[in-house]
């Protein structure tokens, strides 16, 4: 009789939140659920999260409607409510505080602005970023960004490809919030400030916050992966950021990034752009391209988008992609 109840409350939930919805939700549901293995305590919680599922499937389509060019639909986040979504990409406060104080200010000549316009770079294929790692339910993509910058940059000063640690950051950065929160010019700061500009290797120090849990700072034995020797930022504008990415590496930027929950693909053309909440990493673009797109890696797992990744279209400030652009220096 329990389950009677529960198959007609979901299809009621159907009927109310998919009435026009031509694809069978019951159907994506149960493949969402096998996809992600979804397994939930009670029918009760089951038919709550079908709901949240349904509600942001009706989301997704209208996405879709807004960027031709990309799909939205069915992820691993398909079933958060927004605000657990929220924490995924919840550093406003931040951003909104971020003056850039510590760091000099980088404009690009015209020459180096004239050679990189029309062109292309990927630096994954030059190997200088790892793979795509996943911050768990922890505030910390301030941390992943920082580290997927030092990480490129480390590389094209000459040495071998590292990962390198968020744990240290998360745990140890007295400047930002830990697993709370924080910002990548401020990681930069406190690793000039109080290590010296030296941070440790991902092996010797590996991440494991999330589920509310964020261990205390405990640096004993561990192994220096890189060390940097500054920090910069940008000119706010698309033309600076590309051209440098194109000489220079994988840059550290902000965005807003409210409407890439259910992002499956392609290239978002019409991003949500309010309040910058997110830190996440150019690896490259495409001036080839129409229209022409940033390669932005990700730190929700290579299970979300283009295998961790996101294309956004280039030169129109989506997702707010000029706000925050910095850099270490190696």
């Amino acid at each position: 009789m329990r389950s009677l109840l529960v198959a007609c409350a979901l299809s009621a939930m159907v009927a109310s939140a998919a009435s026009s919805e031509p694809v069978d939700l019951t159907t994506r549901f149960a493949d969402f659920k096998a996809k992600y293995d979804r397994r939930y305590s009670t029918e009760a919680e089951e038919a709550k999260r079908f709901a949240t599922f349904a509600a942001n499937m009706q989301k997704a389509e209208k996405l879709n409607a807004l960027n031709p060019k990309a799909t939205f639909g069915s992820g691993p986040f398909a079933d958060y409510t927004e605000a657990e979504f929220k924490s995924y990409h919840s550093a406003d406060a931040y951003f909104k505080d971020s003056k850039q104080r510590e760091a000099e200010l980088v404009h690009m000549s015209q020459e180096e602005k004239a050679r990189a316009a029309g062109q292309s770079i990927d630096w994954r294929q030059h190997g200088a970023v790892t793979g795509v790692k996943n911050q768990e339910s922890a505030e910390c993509c301030y941390a992943f960004s920082a580290t997927g910058n030092i990480e490129g940059q480390w590389k094209l000063a000459g040495h071998e490809l590292t990962s390198l640690s968020e744990q240290e950051i998360a745990s140890c950065d007295t400047i930002d919030n830990g697993c709370n929160g924080g910002l990548m010019q401020n990681v930069f700061r406190w690793l000039l400030e109080a290590r010296n500009g030296q941070i440790a290797t991902e092996k010797s120090y590996p991440f494991v916050a999330g589920n509310d849990i964020c261990p205390r700072c405990n640096l004993n034995g561990k192994t220096v992966g890189a060390k940097i020797t500054g920090q910069l930022a940008l000119a706010h504008n698309e033309d600076d950021m590309a051209s440098w990415v194109y000489k220079n590496g994988p840059l550290s930027i902000g965005v807003d990034a409210t409407s890439w929950q259910t992002y499956n693909g392609g290239i978002m053309t019409n991003c949500i752009s309010q309040q910058m909440d997110h830190g996440v990493l150019i690896v490259g673009f495409n001036d080839a391209n129409s229209p022409p797109y940033w390669i932005v890696k990700n730190s929700w797992g290579p299970g979300w988008g283009e295998d961790g990744y996101i294309r956004v279209k280039k030169g129109s400030d989506e997702c707010l992609i000029t706000g925050d652009p910095v850099s270490s220096k190696v």
